[in-house]
């Protein structure tokens, strides 16, 4: 299901970025947001561990011109991932493969992120939303050529990327850390918080669901249970981290 689901992903990706190849003017309201709410597909296709050998693979690697001869690795486009809750840049690994086969190596740069991994992501939406804007800014420094940036999250990494954008918007040029905005996706995002049943469950809580004993237990107490697993996150996901709550 990784494998299928990667592919269907590279073919989505090649297709619209190929339809949104021209440059937009700097207030373009086309800016897109694909939402694909299908957790279990996502999650598998996320976490095929069978790819993790691959994830830190360079995208400038597959840069080549003709004859053997390297070519000048000069992207244009960034495309970053964030992953979500206890997860690692290598969730994307069977993603990110099938996005440098499909595209053109030597216009796209993608980067998994890197700086909120495992435990890490328990600290709150703004502290690794705070470090994402950070690690993007640094990625961008580091190849001046870059103009347009897309931004893909799952779950966690949805909300990650809404606030890393925030933090990096510039209202006076309508550019994201100096780039052209191209397309924002989120995977399972839970954008307006999560609830003790039904698809925006936060994980573990809502898999225990098949303990029906334990599952009925945490589902009631869902909030300090958030807090006890996840921590600040925890709190915020059921929007309880305000100040007296």
């Amino acid at each position: 299901l990784g494998r299928s689901m990667g592919a269907s992903f590279s073919t989505w990706c090649r297709s619209t970025m190929r339809a949104h190849a021209a440059p937009h003017s700097a207030h373009d309201p086309s800016w897109h947001t694909g939402d694909m709410e299908r957790q279990g597909q996502l999650h598998a296709a996320t976490n095929d561990a069978g790819h993790a050998s691959t994830s830190g693979r360079s995208v400038a690697a597959a840069a080549s011109g003709k004859g053997g001869a390297t070519a000048k690795y000069a992207p244009t486009h960034l495309i970053i991932l964030a992953n979500g809750l206890f997860g690692s840049p290598a969730n994307w690994s069977t993603i990110k493969d099938k996005l440098s086969q499909q595209l053109d190596a030597s216009q796209y740069h993608i980067h998994a992120s890197d700086v909120n991994k495992r435990t890490d992501t328990y600290d709150g939406i703004d502290v690794c939303g705070q470090r994402l804007a950070d690690e993007i800014r640094g990625v961008v420094r580091r190849h001046p050529t870059l103009t347009r940036i897309t931004v893909i999250g799952h779950s966690m990494g949805g909300l990650l990327l809404r606030y890393a954008i925030g933090v990096l918007y510039d209202p006076a040029t309508g550019r994201i850390a100096g780039l052209q905005p191209a397309h924002f996706v989120t995977l399972a995002t839970p954008h307006l918080g999560c609830e003790a049943e039904g698809v925006s469950q936060v994980p573990f809580v809502g898999w225990l669901g098949v303990v029906p004993p334990l599952g009925s237990v945490l589902r009631a107490l869902s909030v300090p249970t958030a807090r006890l697993l996840f921590k600040r996150t925890g709190a915020q996901f059921f929007l309880d981290d305000a100040e007296g709550s």
